[in-house]
C-alpha cells in the first residue's frame, strides 16, 4: 500500500513515528492497531486510514521502531526505546497492591490487587516491578515461604479486556475506590491481565527485568535461578542457574542482563538474546568485595550502578573496573536510578542523593576510558524514600515507605541546591519498590 505496508484485513494502517504497534516490521514509519479507531487510541484517522494527530503525550518522537518477535512478546530494535506509558507504579507488600500514578497529573489513577489468591491478602509481598514498551506493568510477589508469582497489569484502559461482557471495564480508579479481587476470581479487576506462579514454593522472586524479546526474567533469590516467562500470558519459557542470589536486575541495550545480590557487590551477566535461554548464556561472576550492595540500575552506556557501602558504585564492563563515590551526610543506599545526562541517584535515608557520573566523549560516540571519578552532588529531603526512577519529563520519582510517591524537579543536576520537590502523591500502602517503575 502507499504507506509501505502490505494490506491486511481488520488492520487500520497509519503513519506515526514512535507508536508501539508497528505494521509487521515492514516500514519503521508505519504502525497498526487492531482496535476500532478512536480518539484515545489513534487520534483522528482520515479516509485513507492515516493519522492526522498523534496519541497525545503518550507517543515519543525519539522512540525507536518496534518489531514483533518471531515467537513471543515485543522485540525492541537496538539501541533501545522509550516506554510509552504515562504512569509510575508502586508496589505495597503489606496490602498486596500496585498503585498507578500519572506522570503529569500527579494523581493515583488505579490500585490493583496483585499476586495469587491462594496466598491471601498480605501473603504475596509484591516488590520489584518492570514496565514494557506498551506501558504494561509487571510486579513480582516474593511470597516468603509461599508460592511466588508475577502479575501483569495494563497501563492503558484500552488494553483492559471486558471479561464479564458487560460492556464496561470493571477496574479501580484510584486510592479510596474499592480494590477488586485477585486475578482469576469472579470479582477481579479487569485491568489485571494475569497472575502466574513462578518457581517453586519458597523460591522468593526478587530481581526482575524485561528483555528485548518481551520476556520477563525473574531472579529467584532462594533457589539462585532466573525463571523466564512470556509477557503475553505468563507461561514458563526457561530456567537458568546463577552463582549468587539475585536481588536486583537490569538489561543493557545490547541484551546483557546484569543482576546484583544482597550485601556484597558481586554481579553476573546473562545473554538474553538466545531464543530459548540456556545455561551457557550465564557469564562468570564479577566480584568487588568488600563493598555492600542493594539496588541497581544500568545507564545507556551500559555502566552498572549499585548502591550501598556509603555511596554509589559503578562497574565498567569495557575495562572490568569498579569505582565508588562516597555520599555526604545521611545515605540509605536503596533503589538506584540514572539519567540520560549522566547522573545517578539513590533513595534511602529519608533523602534522594545525586551523584555526577558523567563521562565525556573523546570522539563522536567514544567515551573517555578509563572513566573519570564519580562525585557527590546534592541530596533532597524525602521522608522514607526508597526506590527512585527518572521519567520522560526529566523529573525524578521516589517511591516512599510512607504510602506515597514524591516527584522531584532536579533543575540543573550538576548544581547543588537547584531543583526541589514538585509533589507528593498518596498511594495504597507503604511502598517497597526499587528502580524500574
Amino acid at each position: 500500500s502507499e504507506d509501505g505496508c502490505p494490506p491486511a484485513d481488520l488492520i487500520a494502517r497509519y503513519e506515526l513515528v514512535g507508536s508501539p504497534r508497528l505494521c509487521g516490521g515492514c516500514d519503521p514509519d508505519c504502525h497498526q492497531t487492531t482496535d476500532a479507531p478512536n480518539a484515545i487510541d489513534l487520534g483522528d484517522l482520515n479516509a485513507d486510514g492515516k493519522q492526522d494527530s498523534p496519541r497525545d503525550l503518550r507517543v515519543w518522537a525519539n522512540s525507536a521502531a518496534y518489531l514483533p518477535a518471531p515467537t513471543d512478546g515485543i522485540q525492541i530494535v537496538p539501541p533501545g526505546v522509550r516506554v510509552t506509558s504515562m504512569y509510575a507504579w508502586a508496589a505495597s507488600p503489606t496490602t498486596d497492591t500496585l498503585t498507578k500514578v500519572h506522570l503529569q497529573n500527579f494523581t493515583a489513577d488505579g490500585v490493583y490487587r496483585v499476586g495469587l489468591a491462594m496466598n491471601g491478602i498480605g501473603g504475596n509481598s509484591p516488590s520489584r516491578t518492570t514496565v514494557d514498551v506498551l506501558g504494561c506493568a509487571y510486579v513480582a510477589g516474593r511470597a516468603f515461604s509461599r508460592q511466588g508469582s508475577v502479575t501483569k497489569v495494563a497501563g492503558e484502559l484500552e488494553d483492559c479486556p471486558d471479561l464479564n461482557g458487560n460492556d464496561v471495564v470493571d477496574t479501580n480508579t484510584g486510592v479510596g475506590d474499592t480494590i477488586r479481587d485477585f486475578a482469576g476470581t469472579v470479582g477481579q479487576d479487569e485491568c489485571v491481565i494475569w497472575a502466574a506462579p513462578v518457581g517453586d514454593v519458597g523460591d522468593t522472586p526478587r530481581a526482575m527485568a524485561i528483555d528485548s524479546l518481551g520476556r520477563i526474567w525473574i531472579g529467584l533469590y532462594s533457589s539462585m535461578e532466573f525463571f523466564v516467562i512470556s509477557s503475553i500470558d505468563g507461561s514458563h519459557i526457561s530456567t537458568v542457574s546463577v552463582d549468587d542470589r539475585p536481588y536486583g536486575a537490569a538489561v543493557t541495550p545490547d541484551g546483557l542482563l546484569y543482576y546484583s545480590t544482597l550485601g556484597h557487590a558481586n554481579v553476573q551477566a546473562i545473554n538474553t538474546l538466545t531464543p530459548i535461554p540456556v545455561q551457557a548464556d550465564v557469564q562468570p561472576v564479577v566480584a568487588f568485595p568488600p563493598a555492600s550492595s542493594y539496588g541497581m540500575a544500568i545507564n545507556q552506556h551500559e555502566h552498572v550502578f549499585i548502591s550501598g557501602g556509603g555511596g554509589m558504585q559503578r562497574y565498567d564492563s569495557l575495562t572490568d573496573t569498579w569505582q565508588t563515590a562516597a555520599a555526604v551526610g545521611a545515605y540509605g543506599g536503596s533503589g538506584v536510578g540514572t539519567s540520560e545526562e549522566g547522573f545517578a541517584f539513590a533513595g534511602g535515608g529519608n533523602m534522594v542523593t545525586v551523584f555526577d557520573a558523567r563521562v565525556p566523549e573523546v570522539s563522536p560516540g567514544v567515551l573517555q576510558s578509563p572513566l573519570p571519578p564519580m562525585t557527590f552532588v546534592d541530596s533532597f529531603s524525602v521522608p522514607s524514600s526508597y526506590g527512585v526512577c527518572m521519567d520522560f519529563f526529566g523529573n525524578l520519582w521516589s517511591a516512599n515507605r510512607t504510602a506515597s510517591m514524591t516527584v522531584i524537579d532536579l533543575g540543573d543536576q550538576a548544581v547543588a541546591g537547584d531543583g526541589g520537590v514538585l509533589a507528593t502523591i498518596p498511594t495504597q500502602g507503604n511502598n517497597y519498590t526499587y528502580s524500574d517503575f
